[in-house]
């Protein structure tokens, strides 16, 4: 558990997410100083802290932060410039540097109105998920402000020139699904699921490995105003140095001993392929048909005929014996999915009673028993 500012509520899940609350509700979580400060701190200790893997920034009751507290607006009347600046706003632009330069995951869970400053938090995370009913409002001009803490260069990159015009200089509200439309919000679900899904969206982030996401992360945000060139060279070090690391060799070796796993797998069912070939060959009905799974349909050659596993077995039995006939296994697919795996196989035959040549594939359907692999069996014959 982490400290509870008085603005602010803060929780650690036991996936190791922070949830953060904006705790004002009596006034639509309206910002004030304290409310920043507090953020800062929450933010700041998130961050140091080994017991969280990302952060998710909500508000209590029915809105996210429906702009600055009115109280606060008033004592700035009186205020000379240099304190505003230097003491005041030092939290604002504090809570929204902190959140877009944090290295950990940060998803905005937005319900109901996020306005001016709120606006402004949720645009500096990296993902916002918002309820069906949320608003979203950069409408500094009311005010005879404009938008100070990032929005006015985060907004048009994140929904282009012509929408970020439309909400700061023409002061306009953009409700949930006009702004999911515009890609000012990532997702828009239930009001009862904000939450809910935003955490699940910072669990799929902080499954990465931490210190490779914060590089990606900070190559994204210094293209705002970089160049190639820089970014090819601090791209390829910050790679190198990457690939120094023990995540970078777990993940590997895992892939590699998945892809090892699969090619064995792979084999051994080219190995039943070849066997199906022997054993039919040798019209050796029982071997022939311990290879199949228990499904019902087995063989369906050109359309015309389906055959149970029973069937097909009587009718191995009662093929004349082996004469100058051929039965060829030409290239095949393999694709392995854990216990499961599909094939398609060309193959060429030659009937050693009628002389006559066939030529199609198989579909096989490939399922791991405890005695191994067995399949299922479909049959085309390819028109000549």
């Amino acid at each position: 558990m982490m400290p509870e500012p008085s603005d602010i509520a803060v929780t650690v899940t036991p996936a190791r997410i922070a949830r953060i609350l904006i705790n004002r509700p009596e006034v639509a979580n309206a910002i004030r100083p304290e409310t920043m400060k507090d953020l800062c701190a929450a933010i700041d200790l998130a961050i140091e802290s080994q017991d969280v893997r990302a952060l998710v920034i909500s508000g209590a009751g029915r809105n996210f932060a429906a702009g600055a507290d009115f109280q606060f607006l008033r004592s700035l009347l009186d205020k000379p410039t240099d304190e505003v600046n230097d003491s005041l706003y030092a939290w604002f632009k504090g809570t929204t540097e902190r959140l877009w330069n944090c290295p950990k995951p940060t998803v905005a869970a937005v319900n109901g109105a996020a306005i001016t400053v709120g606006c402004e938090i949720a645009l500096a995370c990296d993902v916002r998920v918002a309820s069906k009913r949320s608003r979203f409002g950069e409408n500094w001009l009311q005010l005879g402000l404009m938008p100070p803490l990032g929005g006015a260069v985060l907004l048009p990159r994140i929904v282009g020139l012509t929408h970020a015009k439309r909400m700061i200089l023409e002061a306009q509200i953009v409700g949930g699904a006009e702004a999911l439309r515009i890609g000012l919000v990532d997702e828009l679900v239930d009001d009862g699921a904000v939450l809910r899904r935003a955490e699940e969206r910072a669990i799929q982030m902080a499954a990465y490995p931490a210190r490779a996401f914060a590089a990606a992360k900070a190559a994204i945000h210094r293209g705002f105003e970089s160049s190639m060139d820089r970014e090819w060279k601090e791209n390829v070090l910050t790679q190198a140095q990457l690939i120094g690391t023990d995540d970078f060799r777990t993940q590997v070796r895992a892939r590699l001993d998945a892809k090892e796993e699969s090619l064995s797998d792979r084999e051994q069912i080219r190995q039943l392929q070849l066997a199906y070939v022997r054993l039919f060959d040798a019209r050796d009905a029982d071997g022939f048909a311990e290879l199949y799974t228990d499904d019902a349909v087995l063989i369906q050659a050109g359309g015309k005929e389906i055959r149970t596993k029973e069937k097909f077995r009587k009718s191995v039995v009662n093929m004349p014996p082996k004469g100058d006939g051929f039965h060829n296994m030409l290239d095949s697919d393999i694709v392995v999915d854990g216990d499961t795996a599909r094939a398609r196989t060309r193959f060429e035959a030659r009937s050693s009673i009628s002389g006559a040549e066939m030529a199609g594939y198989y579909e096989d359907e490939y399922r791991r028993t405890r005695e191994g692999w067995r399949f299922t069996r479909r049959a085309v014959l390819l028109d000549e």
